[in-house]
């Protein structure tokens, strides 16, 4: 149980960092577009 528990909050973690790298490299290519044109 307490493994299941375990688990469910690693991959929780998981998809928060993942959204925020995602998010984060998205306003990367934003500033990168702005400094270009």
């Amino acid at each position: 149980m307490s493994r299941c528990e375990g688990f469910c909050g690693d991959s929780r973690i998981l998809l928060k960092t993942s959204k925020g790298l995602s998010f984060m490299s998205l306003e990367v290519l934003r500033q990168v577009q702005k400094n270009r044109s």
